[in-house]
């Protein structure tokens, strides 16, 4: 692979405060009410915490000059698009597309830098005025 995309750390860091804080307060409720049945609920936290831990740690897709993949909640392989060249992936308001679909990757989820090289490496023209820029 060329290049990945990981996700926004911000995104990670509230799953992992979310769950801390609803695992805490989950906890507390339970010695207080004296209810020990809450620990469902403190398994949930739990998922939401690794979650957020798997976010900070792994990417949320890859790319090369002949295909994407783009990783699910837990690392499978959720889509897989295939294509000849670079020039079969097409920009539109941000959003990539393959043969006129619009490919399942969202930016608002990912980290922008990561984004912008994915975006100039299937658009020449950005790639080079990125260039004689930098």
């Amino acid at each position: 692979m060329i290049g990945e995309i990981k996700y926004q750390a911000i995104w990670a860091k509230v799953y992992i405060l979310l769950g801390v804080l609803f695992g805490l307060l989950f906890i507390f409720a339970g010695i207080m009410l004296e209810d020990y049945t809450i620990i469902l609920n403190v398994i949930a936290a739990a998922i939401v915490i690794y979650y957020g831990y798997f976010m900070l740690n792994n990417p949320s897709a890859n790319y090369s000059e002949k295909e994407i993949k783009v990783f699910g909640i837990f690392g499978s392989v959720r889509k897989h698009y295939k294509f000849e060249n670079v020039d079969a992936i097409k920009i539109r308001n941000n959003r990539l597309y393959l043969n006129g679909k619009k490919l399942q990757l969202s930016p608002w989820m990912v980290d922008q830098q990561d984004w912008q090289r994915l975006l100039a490496f299937f658009n020449e023209e950005e790639a080079l005025l990125g260039e004689l820029e930098g």
